[in-house]
């Protein structure tokens, strides 16, 4: 039987839920050593995160290796995928600033290297 979490994304009932193995997931990425941020969607976010750190994703192969800093659960694709588009922007980025801001390690226990990049 497959798990259910509650939905943290905005815009939610209280105590929505939906079950893991029917969600998408939109997710950021950091690469420590280049600096850089990958925004991205997928279904099995483990997984991709693997791809990534394997090399298997070509825009991301030359930056590895890549840590999760911010993921947020759908329970439809389309939302995923205008999510990841959210973030991109301008507005997105002020949004990760603030949430690793607000986060007691900084979203990932490097907060002053995240805060120059985001910053």
């Amino acid at each position: 039987m497959a798990e259910l979490v509650d939905l943290p994304a905005a815009g939610r009932r209280a105590g929505q839920q939906i079950r893991l193995d029917n969600c998408y997931f939109t997710y950021v990425l950091h690469s420590d050593k280049f600096g850089k941020l990958y925004f991205g969607y997928s279904k099995d976010l483990t997984k991709k995160l693997l791809e990534h750190n394997k090399g298997r994703v070509p825009s991301t192969k030359p930056y590895r290796p890549y840590r999760l800093i911010y993921s947020e659960s759908f329970p439809i694709k389309e939302e995923a995928v205008k999510r990841e588009k959210e973030l991109k922007t301008s507005q997105g980025r002020r949004f990760l600033k603030q949430y690793i801001k607000q986060s007691p390690d900084g979203g990932t226990g490097r907060r002053a290297g995240l805060k120059i990049l985001l910053g």
